[in-house]
């Protein structure tokens, strides 16, 4: 039901703009879209409750909000996977494939047990290194174990498919040295930023084993509490601008009070 639905969906481009520069969806947004429904369409309701056991879950391991992007990568986890053209325009990665497609059209193999595999090997290796070198740096970005031929897919860097993309991205990167964009060696946090800001896809297991923030879904506690504090400011700058009022109308009494009684009296 759910890929007939895909399928069937055109994605006019009204539709995606109204969605793909929202700051953050909500699972139950999330869903529907993934679904190639709009939230506000009336049939959206009974689009949930085809996948409530899916909402039950994700809700009781407390995700309820959370960035466009990494709704992509959960609902592909989770079998409702987005219709190509949301990744297109939401996911700002550059190739990832060898043939020098976008990312987004090699995810399948990104989530494969043999490539995640690898790339638990590769981080258990490399990840503490104090530094990597260019040759290194880019091996590991294909997920190939550097001077090996041990690849995730059975391949060595320098042979195949990959020859073309592994060469691009040292063309990329020699430049990059050049201008002193990244050094020659540097250590593996930066050159996973200086992969990140060229466009290629670098994995949250990368972030966090290098020490980089990993992109979470949003706390909806701390959202919550942060839009209260907000509110809080607000109110206290009103209640301040009302205090200042009202004392200057009290001077503004006590000044006129002696006028407004001698006027009294001269009417008595």
């Amino acid at each position: 039901m759910m890929k007939d639905r895909q399928s069937g969906a055109q994605f006019p481009e009204h539709f995606l703009q109204t969605w793909i520069y929202q700051d953050s969806w909500s699972l139950e947004e999330a869903v529907v879209l993934a679904m190639g429904i709009s939230p506000d369409d009336p049939n959206a309701e009974d689009a949930l409750t085809e996948l409530q056991a899916l909402l039950d879950r994700a809700r009781r391991t407390g995700m309820r909000a959370g960035v466009p992007r990494e709704w992509l990568w959960w609902a592909e986890r989770n079998g409702i996977p987005f219709h190509e053209a949301w990744w297109l325009a939401i996911t700002p990665e550059g190739p990832i494939g060898f043939d020098g497609q976008h990312f987004a059209c090699r995810r399948a193999e990104i989530l494969s047990a043999n490539y995640l595999r690898q790339e638990r090997r590769l981080i258990g290796k490399w990840a503490r290194k104090p530094y990597w070198t260019p040759r290194e740096a880019i091996d590991r970005s294909l997920n190939f174990d550097p001077f090996t031929t041990e690849g995730w897919r059975g391949e060595a860097p320098e042979t195949g498919e990959t020859t073309r993309e592994r060469e691009d991205r040292f063309r990329i990167l020699e430049r990059a040295l050049e201008i002193n964009d990244i050094s020659e060696k540097a250590a593996p946090r930066n050159y996973i930023l200086w992969l990140e800001g060229c466009g290629y896809y670098v994995s949250e297991a990368w972030r966090r084993a290098v020490g980089l923030p990993v992109r979470e879904m949003q706390d909806p506690g701390e959202s919550c509490l942060s839009e209260l504090a907000r509110e809080n400011t607000e109110l206290q700058r009103q209640l301040e601008e009302t205090a200042v009022r009202i004392t200057e109308l009290e001077q503004n009494l006590a000044t006129q009070k002696p006028q407004l009684t001698a006027q009294s009296d001269e009417v008595s």
